[in-house]
């Protein structure tokens, strides 16, 4: 019998059905999250999310996985920004018509 089978030098080998489920799992929310109407910055936890599946890719050992995580992770960061900028210009835009955002009483303003 060999024992060399059993053992590895690949610290990747156990975990990289999970790192492939992860890395498609971050293509499919990015995908819906392109389509889904969001309460003005919402956007940002979604695809903050989005991007930290998506690093998965990077421990995946074929190249092409390491690009395409790279590159869908800087889009998953642009994407959180703008979704950040709307979700202040959405709150300004309540307290400017006299509206309090959710969480704020009006004794604090």
């Amino acid at each position: 019998m060999n024992a060399q089978k059993f053992f590895t030098t690949d610290p990747v080998r156990p975990v990289r059905g999970l790192l492939y489920l992860a890395f498609w799992l971050g293509i499919l929310w990015l995908l819906l999250g392109n389509l889904i109407t969001f309460i003005p910055g919402a956007e940002q936890s979604w695809f903050t999310f989005t991007g930290a599946l998506l690093l998965a890719g990077l421990f995946i050992p074929r190249w092409r996985y390491r690009a395409a995580s790279i590159v869908l992770v800087a889009v998953c960061v642009f994407a959180a920004f703008t979704g950040h900028r709307h979700g202040v210009e959405y709150r300004l835009h309540l307290q400017r018509h006299g509206f309090a955002p959710a969480g704020e009483d009006s004794a604090t303003r």
